[in-house]
This record gives C-alpha cells, structure tokens and sequence, in this order.
C-alpha cells in the first residue's frame, strides 16, 4: 500500500502549456456574449425544431411491404412476486422521502428542443429512438458543461441530415450558455445520437467521439476552447447507424480505446410503413385501412449490424480490431457500460441490445474479449426471453460491496436487476426488490443509481416515454421514476412524492448525473423529445455526509476507467467505481460520489485500485469535501 495527499483543486494538476491554453481560452470566453442560444424556434437551423510537478505527492429490408408490428402490444408476463414491505413500512414510503428534486430548467439558459420528426409525421425508427445527452468539464473551470447532440431530420426528399448539436458552457451552477460555435463545435456532418466523452489524447482536457446515423466523428479538446476534428485518415470511419460509444483504455496500454455499438440496418430506402392492430379511439387520428395507424417499425423489423471496436495506436490513429478482439454478432446496441465487474484491475463491456440478449464481454488481458452474457446470467429477463433493453447503471443495491446492474427495458417488461455474485456471475432478482409495477406501461430510457439522499445506500432514476405519439397505444408523455433504497436492496417507488419532475409526464430519453453546485448532493440533466431538456437540482432536505473523488491516473489512462474506489468508517464499508457509459446514449461525470450517512465515525480509509495495478490509501479526517486524486507513480 502507498500513502497519498489530495490537491486542493484541479488548477494545480494543470502544467504550464495547459496554462497558457487557458489564457487563450478566457480571451475566447469575453466573446460569447456575443452569441444568441437558439431553440427550436428555429429549429431545423440549429439542432432541430501533462501533470505539474505540483501535482499530488503519491506513493501509493428493401421491401416497402407493410409490415404489421406488435412489439407495443406485448402481453408476455410480468414477474409478480416481489417481497412484501409490513404495513407500516408501507405506511412510512407512501407519505416520506428525503429525497426531492427542484425543475431550474426554466432558469439554466438552455431553450435548444432535439426534435423528434413530430411535425414531418415521420414513423422512422430512427425519429423514434432519439438521442441522449452528456455532461463534460471542457474548459476545466470545475464547472460541469453539458453537451447535446444534434439529431436528425429527413427533408422531403428523404435523405437523412444532421445539425450540430449544442455545447452549453456553464458558467455558474444551473446557468448555461451557448458556445458550440466560438467552440468550433459543429456535428452535422451526420445524424448524430450519441456523445460519448472521454480524454482520447491523455493530455488532460475531456474529448468526444459521436456516433450515430451515416458517420461516426472524434472531436479532439484543444484545451483552449476549441474542438479539433480528426479526418477520416485516422480510422475512424462507419456509415452505418453506430448508435452508442464509450471511450476506455480496452487492452491497457493507457490508450484510451472505442467500442461502438450499432442498431439496425435501416436507412430512407429500407423503411416499410408499419401499423398498429388496435383500434383507434379518436376518431381524429389519421387511420389506415381495417382501423390501423401508422406508427414507426420495430427493431425486430430490420436486421441487426455487428458492433466495433477500434484500438488507439496512441498517435491520434485507430486501427479497427473487432473481428480480432472477438465482437459477437448481431445485437442491437443502445447503451453500453465499461467498467471493471469482476475486481481483476481491467475492464469489462456490457451492452444493452434492443429485443436482442445483452452482451457481457470478460476482458482476457491479451487484446481480446470473450462473450460470455448467457453463461453470466446477463443475457435476457428471468424467462430467458429476450427484452427490449435501453440503459444500463451500474451500482452496489445490495450493498455487498460488489457491482449490480439495473437493465432498463420496454413495456411490459420489468427492468432487468441483475445482483453481482462475485467473479461475473450474477442473479436476476427484480422480483425480490419491490418494484412489480414500474414496467407495464414505461418505456424506460436513461437511469441512473446513485445515493441520492446521502443515506449510504443507492437508490434508482428512470425515466421514460413512448415511441410513438398516437391514441392507439399508452402514452406517449411518461413521468419519470424515483426507486428509493429503503435498506437491504429494497426499492419503494416514492416518484409522486419527490417534486414536481417525477409527476410531469415526458417523452424523455437520455440521462446524466454529476454535482452542478458542489454541495455533495447529486443533480441530474435529461434529453427530451421536442420539449426542453430537464435540469434537476437536488433539494433534499438531509444531515447526511458525503465524499466525492475525481481521479487523475498516471499509470493507467488519464481518465482510469475501472478504478475502484473503497471508502472504511468504523464497521461501515462502502465500494464505488469510476466507470464509463451506461444509461441511454449518454455520459455522467466521472466523479465519484459516496454518500456515508449521518453517523459515520472518522478518522476513515480510503483506498483506491487503479487499473495498473497500483494500490493506493489515504486517511479522511473530515467529511463533506471533494478530492482530487493523483494515481501514485512508485
């Protein structure tokens, strides 16, 4: 083990060039009054209606035949036997929560919509999925800047174009403006869905790769406000539909890498009209012959598209691996998880395919990936049947120490809740956790676990919407869902009583999370289709202390991926990662954040295992602070 001291703030981390690149960058900042955030208002113009040596001392189909789809009709079983809470239990969930949340949207200075293709009445899948969002510090101020991206649209002549997305600087907590033009941050090259971040050059500054329809993009940070494009020659090419990313160092030579799933092999020319069976119950709505409308396709109606994976040559080159690193074929990616899920110091992939099994690849240290979700337990819902997965969290519901997964999924089908048993082994076990209703009518996108309320355990974040807007089938609007951990991995639904957000029914899609004010309380931001995107402040009333770690590796990546940090009080003991990915095509802050309780003894032991095999500790004497960790280089 290796002793460890904590720098104050991250300025100190930063060397002399990186300095320099911020004085370039205040210069660029005096400018962007000058720009004008633009909504949807005009939308379809926009985005649619090296360390210090101060650093820290460590030592430690073709066809245009109609197709009839019933993906939204699904009357397959829910699991129905979750464990029954006392009455009074019941009593207490039903009227309390600590946790609530406060809507400052209104107030933030973002009015960008990402537009759906409501008012084309387009019924493609791709308007139908929609895109995520993400939060990234791009000009280092310790404020988190939140990125969204653009989307996609289909003029009457029916090719698909993008826009360019928005980049948002904050420049105090919860207040926003625009910048993605002085930025030189511009997506519309291609339909984009997906902006996954990451420091692709390890030089300090937080990049972004975007994937989506027709093309797949790097933008390299500059480090002085600005964006550089990598060209073409740098491998990174796909015009298929790569529909989400994440960025990690895969094979351990400090390289940040790319694992790029894909979704189905749709485009303009290959999309059939399909229709609902049910009937129509507002005789205003558009119909079809024999009673049918027209809503948009099915994933199951396209063949899928193999993913990708390419390896950083550490130049600002990618060389594609995927038939050599092992990627299974088929699956339908929406959302995808690196983390480290058996504790071995290198990183693992979980992939949350859309009507397809899941993908759970072990990382064999050697450059290559095994596939192992069914023999995992990860693959499908508890019937073995495939489902409709959208988002992945990852976190300790049990609080066993060891890492879970919350698997969210369509209609009809529960989330998938799968509890780790050590050594990537895990057991489904929605049933036993409380939550039997969530699930028969949410179509459940971006989520979230997290303590929320400081308690010292995690608790939930979902939200949802429907894919379709018409009166054939529930609703289109969805209101968000607020599992609370009331102890043990139990969840009680306490959304009606958490503020106003969780009763406002939307179509949402993505979600990200991070600490906008810095008061140790977990705020979140969420993607909406043709609506504004939601800006949540914790405003839970609680005494409850807190930690937060961000960490800088040295060794390992500059953003080390998999590291696992274990935080000891007394006869307490809580175990977080720092991980990349996870809920719907989005990206959270990379901070790391532990709630403790109120009673939690100190002095305290933190430890942290990074991902080259170094082991670091250090002594907490107070809590309710921020620290910002350097990986040890002896």
């Amino acid at each position: 083990m290796r002793s460890l001291s904590v720098a104050k703030g991250y300025q100190s981390l930063v060397d002399n060039r990186i300095r320099r690149r911020m004085c370039c960058f205040a210069v660029i900042l005096f400018t962007v009054s000058c720009f004008v955030s633009i909504g949807c208002k005009e939308q379809l113009s926009k985005n649619w209606t090296g360390e210090s040596s101060t650093a820290i001392s460590s030592n430690g189909a073709d066809s245009e035949t109609p197709i009839t789809t019933t993906k939204d009709t699904t009357t397959k079983d829910i699991d129905s036997k979750p464990a029954s809470p006392s009455a009074a239990e019941e009593t207490e969930v039903a009227t309390t929560t600590r946790i609530q949340f406060e809507d400052v949207s209104s107030k933030s200075g973002v009015d960008v919509l990402l537009c759906s293709g409501e008012r084309r009445k387009l019924h493609g899948i791709l308007e139908a999925v929609g895109a995520g969002i993400s939060l990234m510090d791009y000009d280092l101020d310790g404020l988190q800047d939140i990125v969204i991206p653009g989307g996609a649209d289909r003029p009457r002549e029916g090719n698909v174009i993008g826009f360019p997305g928005s980049l948002y600087r904050a420049f105090e907590p919860f207040r926003f403006v625009s910048v993605e033009t002085v930025a030189r941050f511009d997506l519309s090259n291609f339909a984009s869905q997906n902006v996954a971040v990451g420091d692709i050059d390890n030089d300090g500054f937080d990049d972004v790769f975007v994937s989506g329809y027709g093309g797949i993009q790097c933008f390299l940070n500059q480090g002085d406000g600005t964006f550089a494009k990598l060209p073409p020659s740098s491998g990174l090419t796909d015009e298929l539909w790569s529909s989400v990313s994440v960025v990690a160092d895969l094979n351990g030579d400090t390289f940040p890498d790319l694992y790029v799933a894909r979704y189905v092999n749709w485009s303009p020319i290959k999309n059939p009209p399909c229709y609902t069976r049910s009937s129509v119950t507002n005789p205003s709505t558009p119909v079809q012959s024999d009673n049918q409308t027209q809503i948009s396709c099915g994933p199951l109606d396209f063949d899928p598209i193999d993913d990708r994976i390419f390896f950083s040559n550490g130049d600002g080159t990618f060389t594609d691996v995927s038939t050599k690193a092992g990627v299974a074929q088929g699956g339908r990616g929406l959302a995808i998880l690196a983390a480290d899920l058996d504790d071995d110091r290198d990183l693992e992939i979980y992939v949350a395919n859309d009507s397809d099994q899941n993908f759970l690849y072990r990382n064999n240290a050697n450059g290559t990936l095994s596939e192992i979700a069914v023999r995992s337990g990860v693959a499908t819902g508890k019937d073995g049947i495939s489902q409709g997965s959208m988002a992945i969290s990852i976190g300790d519901l049990s609080g066993d120490k060891k890492p879970d997964l919350f698997i969210c999924n369509f209609m009809n089908e529960l989330p998938a809740i799968y509890i780790s048993r050590g050594r990537l082994n895990f057991r489904f076990s929605t049933g036993e956790r409380g939550i039997d209703l969530l699930g028969k009518e949410q179509v459940s996108w971006g989520s979230s676990i997290m303590d929320f309320d400081n308690d010292g355990d995690e608790d939930v974040i979902v939200v949802s919407g429907n894919v379709d807007n018409d009166e054939t089938k529930n609703s289109y609007y969805q209101t968000a869902s607020l599992l609370e951990n009331v102890g043990n991995g139990m969840l009680r639904d306490n959304s009606k009583i958490a503020g106003g957000f969780f009763v406002q029914a939307k179509p949402a899609r993505g979600l990200a999370t991070t600490d906008f004010d810095g008061d140790g309380k977990m705020d979140f931001v969420t993607s909406n289709l043709d609506l504004p995107i939601g800006i949540l402040k914790n405003a839970s009333q609680d005494e409850c202390h807190w930690l937060q770690i961000k960490t800088i590796g040295v060794k390992s990546a500059r953003n080390p991926i998999g590291t696992v940090i274990e935080l000891r009080s007394g006869d307490k003991c809580w175990v977080r990662q720092v991980v990349s990915g996870g809920s719907f095509s989005s990206s959270s802050d990379f901070t790391v954040h532990v709630g403790v309780g109120k009673e939690a003894s100190l002095p305290a032991l933190l430890t942290l295992r990074w991902p080259s095999g170094i082991t670091d500790e250090m002594q907490i004497d107070h809590w309710d602070q921020r620290l910002t960790i350097v990986e040890s280089t002896r």
